[in-house]
């Protein structure tokens, strides 16, 4: 270290003017100090001066030694060190002159010095930084073996070193820990679990606390301890056993340094180190998979694209919930998803285009099963499309008409970063803004999964006050091709399937609407005299599927998308198709039939609405029986069901119910609410769709002894011999006879549906040979 260094020398310098000042005092009595070696006065910083003294024998002889003044002092040799080639040069002791003073009058006064020496060297030491590793003062060589004085051994104490401080290359915080495979794959416990010993391993990024690691480093060593949010518990090599192959997992927290990481960086990205050894075994995706579930192990660093990891920061998870959005780049909040030019057909083209607020740049988010998403065009009402179901890197994202296909869903998922990436269902590749770039028309297309924000979109949710172009109200809906022709219920019908056409305008109550926001700027089209909405026959896909009242059954076959066009006239689109409500063959005769079609902005799928008011005069009759949850949950299945006469049959065999509805004004109005008897579980009553085919007023059962048992009164025939009748009555005791069983709501039966006399009495007399019976569990 530089520090080390610099004092060290420092503390040289000292000791070598030390030296010189005692050569200067004591002339008369040092002979010629030869000095060390260059190299060895470096390499040792304050070296003592050793003085020393040979006899004529060449006995050495400690320093404290008086040599006697008549005694001629001999000549000094040279000693070589045991080790030759790592021989130091020894101070050579001078002659002393008769006449010079005691020596230990100059010993005295050296060891003064030398206190001195080490109270200025005590100083120097006090002003070194903690953390900083000091010099060692006399560092001598084991193969340098320099004899020192005690004094100067005592001046220049051997300083401990300290630890350097590893580098940390990440600040303290909270990540998500994703593959350089796949930048939308990221670390977590398996099967988010939270006990001890759960293996690490990899899944889509979802922005939960179980994809998040708290990274706490240690000054001084420089290790992180890894902690997940969700369990509390830390990664760990499992078993502290450094082994190739060894699984990654979570345990409780420990001073094991199984648990501490040391994070090398390497062109962007970071390896994740295991502090047992030191770094020369990482953290690694098992076989190189990014496949949901894939493990984290132990392995040999190989700078693998499987043993790099980049760290998000971790922001709050992103809710998206269906509505009505503008959707950013994050590398641009101010760039928007478009379609190119406004274009409302199929195959227009998705852009990139800077903000400027059109409904081109609107899409609805609607979702369709477990985290799959539809996005539809506010503007054209087609869906955003993936080009011939493509699985290709590359391939474009366009507009394309509704088809309930894998190409038109996505998936929506958190980095955890507060963005949010989309993939296809189809290929599982995210949508990508080709070429990262931020240019006005940069095209939209999926690319391989790489992390990047190219691949990352923030969404805006638009308000529902500005997606309201038609107030809420009573409205006559005329051609833009003939101003005289409105669209109304055939016949003025308030039948289920009545059509919807053209007619002649006569204001007259069928051909008035009341359309009603209902949500993510689609409307419902309620006709005002038979209360049913405008609705696609069957929910069909296609075009030329016929438009009809049907009831309110909240499908998107009822929802319809208002496009205004520049001569203030409306195109209704369709929630469910993408196509439009358009006059069959763009002729405006009376009772031209409404269908959709495919937008091709002609007149035949213009609208021009004039608000008006009024209601049909007649009010339904809802029926006057006594509601229960039951018959409530019974009358809202009928509404699902066509019958063919002016009646309809339910019956539950779960709750022992049977209910007969009559129509009335377009509505299926209970006229019947019995309780019942069924089959029991040896005879069970057949379940499924029925007609009535025959009545009985009455039939014998159950031969007993060669004789009949009992008479069944008024018999709707339903299925083969299974049919509604009244209770058990004794067999020929008169109308209707002793009774012989009456129990109801029990599974008794040998099949057929026993009802209360009264009721199967009614029930035979409101149920026309054709009427459709449907019998459930």
């Amino acid at each position: 270290m530089v520090t080390k260094e610099k004092n060290g020398r420092v503390i040289g310098f000292i000791m070598t003017l030390i030296v010189c000042l005692c050569v200067f005092v004591y002339p008369a009595h040092a002979a010629q100090l030869q000095e060390t070696d260059n190299d060895s006065s470096a390499a040792a910083a304050g070296v003592q001066t050793e003085l020393t003294e040979q006899t004529a024998q060449e006995d050495a002889i400690e320093a404290e030694t008086i040599i006697p003044a008549e005694t001629e002092a001999p000549a000094v040799e040279e000693e070589s060190s045991p080790a030759e080639n790592n021989a130091e040069t020894l101070v050579d002791a001078a002659p002393i002159d008769d006449g010079d003073a005691d020596l230990t009058d100059m010993q005295e006064t050296a060891d003064e010095t030398a206190e001195t020496a080490a109270e200025t060297v005590t100083a120097l030491e006090e002003t070194v930084e903690t953390e900083t590793e000091a010099a060692q003062v006399a560092n001598v060589s084991a193969n340098e073996p320099l004899l020192a004085s005690e004094a100067s051994k005592e001046a220049v104490e051997q300083i401990e070193e300290t630890p350097v401080p590893v580098v940390r290359p990440l600040k303290d915080g909270t990540y998500i820990i994703v593959s350089k495979l796949n930048g939308f794959k990221s670390l977590q416990p398996e099967d988010y679990k939270t006990d001890n010993g759960r293996q690490i391993e990899v899944r889509d990024c979802d922005g939960t606390n179980a994809q998040k690691f708290k990274f706490v480093s240690d000054a001084e060593t420089g290790y992180y301890t890894i902690t997940n949010v969700s369990s509390g518990k830390n990664l760990a090599v499992k078993g502290d056993n450094l082994k190739e192959g060894t699984s990654i997992v979570q345990n409780a927290s420990s001073s094991t340094l199984g648990q501490k990481w040391i994070l090398v960086e390497k062109d962007g990205y970071y390896m994740l180190q295991s502090a047992l050894d030191g770094g020369s075994f990482v953290l690694s995706l098992k076989n190189g998979s990014t496949g949901n579930g894939a493990d984290a192990i132990l392995q040999e660093a190989k700078d693998a694209a499987s043993q790099l990891f980049s760290f998000l920061v971790s922001k709050p998870s992103v809710t998206i919930s269906e509505g009505v959005y503008e959707i950013s780049s994050a590398l641009n909040s101010s760039m928007k998803w478009d379609i190119a030019s406004g274009n409302m057909n199929n195959n227009g083209n998705l852009q990139l285009y800077k903000s400027n607020g059109s409904d081109a740049q609107k899409f609805i988010v609607s979702k369709v099963g477990n985290n799959k998403y539809v996005f539809t065009s506010y503007h054209s009402g087609k869906v955003v499309d993936l080009t011939s179901s493509s699985k290709a890197a590359g391939t474009n994202v366009q507009q394309y008409s509704r088809t309930d296909a894998d190409a038109q869903k996505w998936i929506i998922r958190n980095t955890g970063d507060g963005t949010l990436y989309i993939s296809s269902v189809v290929s599982g590749m995210p949508i990508d803004v080709a070429g990262g770039k931020t240019a006005n028309k940069t095209n939209i297309q999926v690319y391989t999964p790489n992390g990047n924000k190219s691949q990352k979109f923030t969404f805006t949710k638009v308000a529902d006050s500005t997606l309201q172009p038609i107030a809420n109200g009573v409205y006559l809906l005329h051609s833009a091709k003939n101003n005289n022709r409105v669209l109304g219920v055939e016949d003025g019908t308030r039948l289920q399937r009545g059509n919807i056409q053209l007619q002649y305008n006569t204001e007259a109550s069928f051909q008035k609407f009341k359309i009603t926001y209902a949500g993510n700027g689609c409307y419902k089209i309620q006709n005002v005299k038979s209360k049913h909405l405008v609705d696609i026959k069957d929910a069909s896909y296609y075009s030329t599927a016929n438009i009809q009242q049907w009831h309110d059954n909240g499908t998107l076959a009822q929802l319809w998308l208002p496009h205004k066009n520049p001569d203030g006239s409306y195109t209704f689109i369709s929630a469910r198709s993408s196509r439009v409500i358009d006059a069959a063959g763009g002729s405006t005769a009376d009772s031209t039939n409404i269908q959709t079609y495919l937008f091709n902005n002609s007149a035949a799928q213009k609208f021009k609405l004039e608000k008006t008011s009024g209601s049909d005069s007649t009010a339904i009759n809802y029926g006057t029986l006594k509601a229960d949850s039951v018959l409530s949950e019974m009358c809202k299945k009928a509404q699902d069901y066509y019958s063919s006469t002016n009646y309809l049959v339910l019956c539950n065999v779960t709750d022992h119910r049977l209910v007969l509805f009559k129509e009335n004004e377009g509505r299926w109005i209970s006229v019947l609410n019995s309780p019942i008897s069924v089959g029991k579980a040896s005879t069970p009553t057949p379940t499924g769709t029925f007609t009535v085919y025959n009545h009985w007023e009455y039939f014998d059962g159950d031969y007993k002894e060669s004789r009949l048992t009992y008479q069944c009164w008024w018999s709707t025939c339903f299925y083969g011999s299974y049919y509604f009748h009244s209770v058990l009555y004794d067999y020929n005791s008169g109308y209707p006879g002793r009774l012989r069983d009456g129990r109801m709501e029990v599974n008794v039966s040998h099949g057929c549906v026993r009802m209360p006399l009264e009721n199967a009495k009614y029930l035979y007399d409101h149920s026309p040979i054709g009427t459709k019976v449907r019998v459930y569990k």
